[in-house]
């Protein structure tokens, strides 16, 4: 016994009765719409997972739907609403919108737009997070206190949510404090608290691939090379905010996997020059 539902009692006074009362929540489990009191039975998927299963989805949404297969993407979308998770529906959501301006004002200005909207997405999210005493944002605050404490890391496996110490975090204290006394619920923020300084080498590789693919959609003017450049990209950012977003199997190794699979075929059809003599953006 973890103790877990009555920890859950003493903290909220939600009373669980069984397994299904573990996946009833506010929708998308945010504290932004707790005065609407809109509760929703959230869909977990074969892996028991809410999280990563909604990555899943949103993967094999955008998918299908830059494939043009628009059928199967509302069928997934569906899905994806169902699963209540607030960072792959964002990610679905700004992956479209940035191709839009793909196709409508051209290549620059989408890459333009779309860093730009990261940025805000990236300041807003945790200006609105530490203001209503979001987890999420807590934990990343937590985990970058540890990175100024100890710049070099505190080594792989160190704090998130699998550490042993993770149901001795008291939420009101954490709130506070403005953060949770070690990194969790936020990738980016475990990446910078186990590896310290070397975190940065990680989240700059996975940009420096999105970027490849956004060159070869360039060549290729495919929707779902442009698609899969934007979905990496906002990945990067969402890493802020979720933890699942980097380290769940379901979420960026699915698009990673994509990636390399399209610089692969580029690779073999010569679209891939050396990295010396590449061509600039057009």
């Amino acid at each position: 016994m973890t103790m877990d539902y009555d920890k859950k009692l003493a903290e909220t006074g939600i009373v669980a009765t069984g397994l299904l009362d573990s996946f009833r929540i506010s929708l998308f489990n945010t504290p932004l719409l707790g005065d609407h009191d809109l509760e929703v039975m959230r869909m977990f998927g074969p892996n028991m997972h809410a999280i990563s299963f909604a990555y899943a989805l949103c993967f094999l949404c955008i998918f299908a739907l830059y494939r043009g297969n628009l059928a199967l993407a509302t069928a997934l979308f569906a899905f994806l609403v169902l699963a209540s998770a607030k960072g792959p529906l964002i990610l679905f959501l700004l992956v479209g919108a940035s191709w839009l301006n793909f196709r409508l004002f051209g290549a620059k200005f989408a890459l333009a737009c779309h860093a730009l909207v990261m940025l805000v997405y990236a300041a807003v999210g945790i200006a609105v997070g530490l203001s209503i005493g979001d987890y999420h944002v807590l934990g990343l605050m937590g985990g970058m206190h540890e990175f100024v404490v100890n710049p070099v890391g505190r080594g792989i496996g160190a704090g998130g949510n699998l550490s042993a110490d993770f149901d001795k975090i008291v939420w009101t204290v954490a709130q506070a404090a403005g953060r949770t006394p070690f990194a969790v619920e936020s990738a980016v923020g475990v990446l910078f608290s186990q590896i310290g300084v070397f975190a940065a080498a990680v989240i700059g590789a996975y940009v420096w691939i999105a970027c490849r693919i956004f060159r070869i959609a360039l060549m290729t003017g495919n929707d779902l090379h442009a698609a899969a450049a934007f979905a990496l990209l906002t990945m990067v950012a969402t890493g802020l905010f979720q933890e699942e977003a980097y380290f769940a199997p379901l979420a960026l190794a699915v698009f990673i996997a994509l990636a390399g699979m399209i610089i692969g075929a580029a690779a073999r059809c010569g679209l891939l020059a050396p990295v010396s003599r590449a061509p600039t953006l057009s």
